[in-house]
């Protein structure tokens, strides 16, 4: 009896003994971990050297134009008068110009002047109540300086429409830089020669606004002068058509008789004006669309 309780008491106190080597004591809590910031970026060194500025492109040379005879366009008669032209100058100073001899250049000048001229027909049609302004001498009455004339401004410049013929022959190598260069020559020949024919006050001071008047005024024409070149061909084509055409717009009789009659392309052309006139605008222009197709 004593020896079994001893037995159970060893037993008990092994196992008391046991669960006290295998007991872990808790651990100390983690401190939170910060949120990495990455260090402010580095300035690169400066090692005080001078930046190379780059070179720009030399300059184009110039074009050195050849000494050849040619009709000159300023060329005023014995009674001080400039040649008249029936076409814008630039296109006259093409025509002119001893340059252009080949037959392909010539060619493919007649038919870029050929796809400007329906353009500028499309534009006379749109603007064609503008187009009689200008034939009232709205030209020289605009100020180009003034704030009042920001309108009629935008209408020229409508009429301006397709950009500098000289540009499109050099941008689609119609024309070498050589020969756009010798027109551009005729035709600043031409211009000046213009400009000097407007009237001039003996007054130094005055003189300076006169002849800055006549160069606004000019610049306003050469602006139109395609335009007023299409009109002119579109309303003498018409003039063929009218016979036919006349009627269905409702153009008066003595109208139609006057174009159907008239002889020359001048009187063609004022025949054809005086009778569109007589139209409203809308008409007018739905008659000058027929009479271009």
């Amino acid at each position: 009896m004593n020896a079994r309780l001893t037995a159970t008491a060893l037993f008990l106190c092994c196992g008391t003994l046991a669960q006290a080597q295998i007991a872990v004591p808790p651990s100390a809590p983690v401190a939170p971990t910060k949120e990495f910031v990455p260090p402010p970026p580095t300035k690169p060194f400066d090692t005080g050297a001078v930046k190379a500025t780059p070179t720009p492109p030399p300059a184009p040379a110039a074009v050195v134009l050849p000494d050849l005879p040619y009709d000159s366009l300023a060329k005023k008669d014995a009674n001080g008068n400039l040649p008249v032209l029936t076409e814008p100058i630039d296109w006259a100073a093409l025509r002119v110009n001893p340059t252009i001899t080949e037959a392909a250049d010539k060619d493919r000048v007649k038919q870029i002047l050929a796809d400007r001229l329906k353009q500028y027909q499309t534009i006379v049609i749109e603007n064609i109540d503008f187009m009689h302004m200008i034939d009232d001498g709205l030209l020289e009455k605009i100020d180009v300086i003034g704030a009042g004339a920001k309108a009629d401004m935008v209408k020229v410049k409508a009429l301006a429409g397709k950009g500098a013929l000289a540009k499109v022959l050099k941008e689609t190598h119609a024309l070498t830089e050589l020969q756009i260069s010798f027109s551009k020559k005729i035709a600043d020949e031409r211009t000046k020669a213009e400009y000097a024919l407007g009237a001039r006050s003996d007054n130094p001071e005055q003189a300076k606004k006169d002849n800055a008047a006549n160069v606004g005024k000019s610049v306003l024409r050469q602006a139109v002068a395609e335009a007023t070149h299409a009109r002119r061909l579109l309303f003498v084509t018409a003039a063929g058509k009218t016979a036919d055409l006349g009627p269905k717009f409702a153009m008066g009789s003595d109208y139609v008789k006057a174009i159907v009659d008239a002889k020359n392309d001048e009187a063609k052309f004022a025949a054809v004006l005086a009778g569109i006139k007589s139209m409203p605008v809308e008409k007018q222009r739905e008659f000058l669309k027929a009479a271009a197709e």
